[in-house]
C-alpha cells in the first residue's frame, strides 16, 4: 500500500488521498468500503482490465491494493475537472458541448470494447481537461 500524503476530497463519503508508491510514483488512492467477498472478486477482474488498457479517455487504473481488510483503488493523477464543475462554471459552445458529448461516446466504446459498462455515468464522473480532452473515471465502481 503506497503511503497517503494528503486528503483531496473531504466532500466525498469514499476517502480519496494523493500518495506515494514506495519508487516514488505519485497515485490517487480511493478507499472502497463494505465491499462484498463476491463483489470483491468481479472487482478486481475490472481493476486488472482497466490496468491494462490505454486509453485517453479512461482514468488510468495503477492497481489495487488491501491494508487492514480495506480494498483501496490506485489512479495516475491525470488533469481536468469534472463535467458537473466545467457546466457550473462556464458556458459551453456547441462544438464544445459536441466534443464532450463524442469523448463520453469514446470512453463508453472502449470500456465496452474491454467488456465493461460504466455502472455510475454521471457530470461527476466525466473529467474535461484544460485543452478539452474528455476522462471517464470512476468505471470500476461497485
Amino acid at each position: 500500500m503506497p503511503e497517503l500524503v494528503e486528503r483531496l476530497d473531504h466532500a466525498s463519503p469514499t476517502p480519496v488521498w494523493r500518495a506515494r508508491t514506495r519508487n516514488g510514483d505519485d497515485v490517487v488512492a480511493k478507499r472502497l468500503e463494505d465491499i462484498e467477498p463476491a463483489r470483491r472478486s468481479d472487482l478486481m477482474v475490472q481493476l486488472r482490465a482497466l490496468h491494462g488498457a490505454d486509453s485517453a479517455h479512461l482514468e488510468p487504473v495503477a492497481g489495487a491494493a488491501e491494508k487492514g481488510g480495506e480494498l483501496w483503488v490506485l489512479l495516475r493523477p491525470t488533469p481536468g475537472l469534472s463535467l458537473h464543475r466545467v457546466l457550473a462554471e462556464h458556458t459551453l459552445s456547441v462544438a464544445q458541448a459536441t466534443a464532450i458529448a463524442v469523448g463520453i461516446l469514446i470512453g463508453l466504446e472502449e470500456l465496452h470494447r474491454l467488456g465493461l459498462g460504466h455502472p455510475r455515468l454521471s457530470d461527476r464522473t466525466v473529467h474535461v481537461d484544460a485543452l478539452g480532452d474528455v476522462r471517464l473515471s470512476d468505471c470500476w465502481l461497485p
